[in-house]
């Protein structure tokens, strides 16, 4: 629906599947979404919002997929993939034809762009990290590297594809020096005493009494 509310809201797809919203082309005319239906594996699929509007698979494998993002310029998708027989990360030109490269090398899910195209983001574990790519004619990639890690939230793009409830769960700033993340289980949250008092009621009767008398 309109982002102004200016005209209701419109139905895309008419699919009895569990679809998930997760990109759109930077000129509004491609949008990606993870799908999953009791008859297919987890995919990526685009869905072009003019025309025909007929959905079709980013990659067309076996193997669960999810998670597909644009690049800044709209010439690129990075998405995860099990088709090494662990969650990794994987470029493919759009709208293709092309080759698709693996980017991470010990496992990646929960990709994302940094907003100059100079990096990918993406997670492994506990772990964040970051691999150098450049997108001028030929897409080119560097060896990934660790940033930290840290015990924060997943989203189901972290699953390459499987059901969640949001798409992905950490944002970055435009010059990727800065991670927005969700703190899911903070130890220093939690008490590590509990303070039991008895009979404070009459404790309670005991200090009233006495402020009167103060006051008189």
């Amino acid at each position: 629906m309109p982002a102004d509310r200016s005209g209701p809201a419109e139905r895309l797809m008419m699919v009895q599947a569990w679809q998930q919203a997760v990109s759109f082309s930077p000129d509004g005319k491609n949008l990606v979404f993870d799908q999953i239906d009791p008859e297919r594996r987890p995919g990526v699929w685009a869905l072009p919002m003019q025309g025909d509007r007929q959905p079709r698979p980013l990659s067309r494998t076996e193997f669960p997929e999810g998670a597909g993002k644009f690049s800044p310029d709209g010439k690129w998708v990075v998405y995860c993939s099990m088709e090494s027989g662990k969650a990794e990360i994987y470029v493919q030109p759009w709208p293709g034809p092309g080759p698709k490269i693996q980017i991470s090398s010990e496992g990646g899910m929960d990709p994302m762009w940094r907003r100059d195209e100079k990096e990918i983001f993406y997670r492994n574990g506990a772990k964040m990290m970051a691999v150098a790519v450049s997108t001028q004619l030929l897409f080119w990639a560097g060896r990934p590297q660790l940033l930290w890690e840290g015990d924060y939230m997943f989203g189901p793009s972290a699953s390459c594809g499987f059901k969640g409830t949001t798409t992905t769960s950490y944002d970055v700033s435009l010059d990727g020096q800065r991670f927005l993340m969700i703190k899911e289980n903070d130890q220093n949250l939690y008490a590590t005493k509990i303070v039991v008092v008895l009979n404070w009621g009459e404790e309670l009767k005991r200090l009233e009494t006495e402020a009167r008398g103060k006051k008189m």
